[in-house]
């Protein structure tokens, strides 16, 4: 038979435990509601980004019902098809060529179908603007378009880089002497391109990170888009949010002890290293000291999404 003294002991016991647990429920709790803080500031942010962009762009993206129109991405080099829903366009009025041919070929990228296909997929994104990734035995054409007009997002290329090889000659070759016979993957952050005048434009500018891949078991998920109005407005976003991203990743890159390949005037290739790279610091200045190709405005609107000052 338990003693009074057994019994207060078990008892004494039991409350200890008691008490474990709820220190650990209560720092549980702690943590979640540090988690969910975190998410209300996250949220907070981008409907704060959200209604920035409405703003400027003085209207909200319009569902686009035509998504699963008969468009063959076979065939994006040369003639590219007018999209059903091109009455959503704003007018533009006198436009440089070049706007002319990144406006016709956005319409196409918006009216691509959700359906990915063998060589290409469309992935998801909670942006205003697709991205696209081409997969091994992608049109080498069809890659080349998505990297002038800052469309794609990841490359899978075979030993044979047959997928990269319509790329400027230059970036080709150093990706060759980069995978020495190996499959790559390729992975794009654009800036895209804005016209300063009638006569001269910014071009798109791509920043690539690039690494040997042996698993091509890759594919993309459809998604629901929605084309906008397509007018100067929506031209100046999409390069203020290239320039917000790429701030961020390359601080991530430059933190992560990443290097430069080498670079051009419209791309930077970007590997891993070993030591912080001087080459991606310059990079992450240029966007700092404000040295891309870029208007005022553009940059107006940069430095309030990015908190910095803008002189």
């Amino acid at each position: 038979m338990e003693t009074v003294d057994e019994s207060i002991d078990n008892k004494s016991q039991r409350l200890f435990k008691i008490r474990d647990e709820l220190s650990k429920l209560s720092e549980q709790a702690r943590i979640l509601q540090f988690e969910i803080n975190q998410l209300s500031a996250t949220k907070a942010e981008h409907m704060k980004e959200f209604l920035l962009l409405c703003e400027h762009l003085d209207t909200y993206p319009k569902q686009n019902s035509n998504l699963k129109g008969n468009i063959n991405p076979n065939k994006v080099a040369g003639d590219v098809p007018l999209a059903p829903s091109a009455q959503n366009i704003s007018k533009v009025g006198k436009q440089h060529p070049k706007e002319e041919k990144y406006l016709a070929f956005t319409r196409y990228v918006y009216n691509l179908p959700e359906e990915s296909g063998e060589t290409f997929g469309v992935l998801g994104t909670t942006c205003l603007f697709p991205r696209i990734s081409i997969f091994p035995n992608g049109i080498p054409s069809f890659t080349a378009q998505l990297f002038v007009f800052g469309y794609l997002d990841r490359v899978y290329a075979k030993q044979d880089l047959k997928e990269l090889s319509q790329l400027p000659t230059k970036l080709f070759n150093v990706v060759k002497n980069y995978t020495q016979g190996e499959g790559v993957y390729c992975r794009f952050y654009s800036i895209a391109m804005k016209c300063k005048d009638l006569q001269a434009y910014y071009p798109t500018l791509n920043y690539i990170s690039v690494e040997k891949i042996k698993d091509f078991n890759v594919k993309a998920t459809g998604v629901d888009k929605k084309i906008p109005h397509l007018n100067k407005k929506w031209i100046q976003t999409r390069r203020v949010l290239g320039i917000k991203a790429l701030y961020f990743i390359l601080k991530r890159f430059y933190n992560e002890d990443c290097r430069v390949l080498d670079q051009d005037q419209d791309w930077v290739l970007i590997s891993k290293g070993k030591s912080k790279s001087k080459e991606l610091k310059e990079r992450i200045l240029d966007i700092e000291h404000h040295r891309l190709g870029a208007t005022k405005e553009t940059w107006k609107l940069a430095c309030k999404m990015l908190d910095h000052d803008h002189a």
